[in-house]
């Protein structure tokens, strides 16, 4: 179908839900962002809705939760996706993250012939590392759909590098960064009355980070770091946000913290938390891209992050942030000396940071890419 022959393009996102998370939070920014004169986005959550779900629905976009069979039933979501395909008239299909990467694109392959695109959020190679059956299983169904896909988009060169072995068609592997949705990080109370919020004083320096306790967030070098730096700077809070399988093993390891660490479940307001930190931190083994620090950046705030997968594509180490080995504390705590010793360095890398995600990672440049990659999706078919 050429582009031109309908008032507006349908697409349709697919995803297993749309909790609070980096894919989801995506999905938002570009439904604020998108064109709504020239591209209709409908979303459809295999599992369940959620709070992405809710907001979207409020700002006027079609969500539909489908009903959710048990796995060896597949077909049966199947045949459901292949029929709210067809219903609304579909003409590009984007699917996000593993069962939806994989049901949405069999559903595509089956229905009206609407062109297809997968978003890479993650390291293939580092799932289901527990189970290399599965993995394998996984990875050679995904080739196999990846060959019959007419985009695959990836959150950085670093990550299409490593899944594609260097080897790819840069007319159909390509790479659009994440963005930052500027409406939640405009929006926010001042840094004091944020900070009050928590319960922290003007003369606290508050470390903080976002992002959820699992082993490949490396949060327990960011704890041993604290501590340490906390010899020589005993105004130094820890704040970390977030949930997930190791918040009881981080929170029994950050006893000798004592109340200078502060555990908080993920939620809304995030840019109103990242405001009361002075120095945001990442110790990731790695990462695809690292929304939170262009999210850190975004507000202003100095960034300590590790060299790994996409995040120096984000930061400029010496410029907008400083880089470091993963599981490292001892450079962690270097560098959290490097910054609160010298304000004016951490200042100008705020500044700095701050001016690098207004211009590269917001999500009206990023809505802009994805527009340009729906059209020339509708010009080849």
């Amino acid at each position: 179908m050429a582009h031109g022959t309908k008032e507006r393009i349908n697409v349709l996102h697919i995803i297993e839900a749309l909790p609070y998370g980096g894919a989801e939070n995506l999905l938002l920014t570009l439904a604020r962002n998108i064109d709504r004169d020239r591209f209709n986005l409908l979303f459809c959550c295999l599992r369940s809705g959620g709070p992405i779900a809710d907001q979207l629905k409020e700002e006027g976009f079609k969500v539909v939760c489908l009903k959710n069979y048990r796995m060896r039933f597949f077909y049966k979501k199947v045949r459901d996706l292949i029929r709210l395909i067809n219903e609304e008239g579909v003409d590009v299909i984007q699917t996000h993250l593993i069962e939806a990467n994989f049901l949405g694109r069999v559903s595509a392959y089956l229905s009206n012939g609407a062109a297809v695109c997968k978003t890479e959020h993650a390291f293939l190679p580092f799932l289901f590392k527990d189970c290399r059956i599965k993995q394998k299983l996984y990875l050679a169904a995904d080739r196999l759909l990846d060959r019959l896909s007419d985009r695959i988009i990836y959150v950085s060169e670093s990550q299409r590098n490593i899944v594609r072995k260097g080897k790819h068609d840069p007319a159909r592997h390509v790479v659009i960064h994440n963005a930052v949705d500027e409406k939640r990080f405009s929006d926010h109370k001042p840094v004091k009355e944020a900070r009050g919020l928590l319960g922290f004083t003007d003369k606290d320096i508050v470390i903080g980070t976002v992002a959820r306790p699992v082993p490949h967030k490396g949060l327990i070098y960011l704890i041993k770091a604290v501590e340490e730096a906390k010899k020589k700077h005993g105004d130094l809070k820890l704040l970390v946000i977030g949930s997930g399988p190791e918040e009881a093993g981080l929170k029994k390891a950050s006893r000798p913290l004592g109340k200078d660490v502060l555990f908080l479940a993920h939620r809304p307001d995030v840019p109103e938390l990242m405001k009361s930190m002075d120095i945001y931190v990442q110790p990731s083994f790695w990462e695809t891209f690292g929304i939170t620090i262009a999210e850190a950046m975004f507000s202003g705030l100095p960034v300590i992050a590790t060299d790994v997968g996409g995040i120096p594509e984000v930061v400029v180490s010496g410029e907008t942030g400083i880089l470091v080995p993963a599981e490292d504390s001892k450079a962690l705590t270097n560098a959290l000396f490097k910054l609160l010793e010298n304000p004016a360095l951490a200042k100008s890398m705020g500044e700095r940071g701050r001016e690098t995600a207004v211009s590269r990672f917001t999500g009206k440049r990023y809505a802009e890419e994805m527009e340009r990659l729906y059209i020339s999706l509708m010009e080849k078919r």
